[in-house]
């Protein structure tokens, strides 16, 4: 089993602490996606070897910088026969919030990020025209999805908004069919159920501040920040681009959701990022932090 085949992902991670328990509480510690990752966890005696058997499997779906992963054969060759089931239900997890947030979430923003990239690697700011033109071929409508195939036309997709979010579901969902009471899930976002859990959300760009605390039970948290990847050192752009004009947010800015699932956390997090006057269409029982 190789835990280093994981999908580099650019997120805030805040930390956090369970509350006290007369239970006995299991701890598993490692690196998920390229970023730190941790379980708290009672009721079972270790950790199953399931759960990283599970998270490797996610990897060799979802990982973008894997060439081998299933993401990755899609993006290069246009067409995925037979595609993982996990990958067509993100997927249609993806129109849902595309739909809802009228196209400001669109996986098929990686065709623009890796054109940007290379202009930003060749020492180039690109001007508006070239911007409006790379843009083209971020529409989510270029995507056709269905358990046959996945076909592109013309784009290339990232999941790196809402993979995080969708392994937290995947593996608290394994956790709880194991037979844990409890658990405090943190693979990029987090999720808890069974006891209530408090997470410190910290400044990006200071990890010793502490921006608020966070009380989760039976809920998840995702944490959004431009700081996390920026394509230059001195440029605007960072990871998070928006379909619409190419701009990134500020890198300052820190957007928390908590929702019932991690990847709507984590998919609203990302449209807030960009759009934070966009609150009012977050779904039922989801909640600025």
């Amino acid at each position: 089993m190789n835990r280093r085949r994981l999908l580099a992902l650019m997120a805030t991670v805040p930390s956090f602490s369970g509350c006290r328990s007369r239970k006995k509480e299991g701890y598993w510690q490692g690196s998920v996606f390229n970023s730190p990752a941790n379980i708290r966890y009672e009721g079972l005696s270790a950790v199953p070897p399931e759960i990283e058997q599970r998270i490797v499997q996610l990897s060799d779906i979802l990982s973008l910088y894997q060439p081998d992963s299933a993401l990755s054969v899609l993006n290069r060759e246009g067409r995925l026969s037979h595609p993982p089931e996990e990958l067509v239900r993100l997927l249609q997890q993806c129109q849902e919030l595309h739909q809802a947030s009228h196209g400001l979430f669109d996986p098929t923003i990686q065709s623009y990020w890796r054109w940007l990239n290379e202009e930003n690697q060749k020492g180039r700011t690109p001007p508006a025209e070239e911007r409006e033109k790379a843009l083209e071929l971020v529409d989510y409508r270029r995507v056709e999805v269905s358990a046959e195939q996945i076909v592109l036309h013309g784009t290339q997709l990232t999941l790196n908004a809402v993979a995080q979010g969708f392994a937290t579901d995947e593996i608290t969902s394994l956790l709880k069919k194991l037979g844990a009471q409890s658990a405090l899930v943190n693979l990029g976002e987090y999720r808890a159920f069974g006891k209530k859990y408090a997470i410190q959300i910290r400044r990006p760009d200071s990890r010793q501040r502490v921006l608020r605390t966070v009380s989760l039970r039976d809920e998840a948290l995702a944490v959004s920040s431009g700081s996390g990847h920026r394509l230059s050192a001195t440029g605007p752009d960072n990871h998070i681009l928006s379909p619409g004009s190419g701009q990134s947010p500020p890198a300052s800015r820190t957007t928390a959701v908590v929702a019932p699932t991690a990847t709507t956390a984590d998919g609203w997090a990302t449209i807030l990022s960009l759009k934070p006057e966009l609150e009012n269409k977050l779904p039922p029982h989801c909640r600025l932090a």
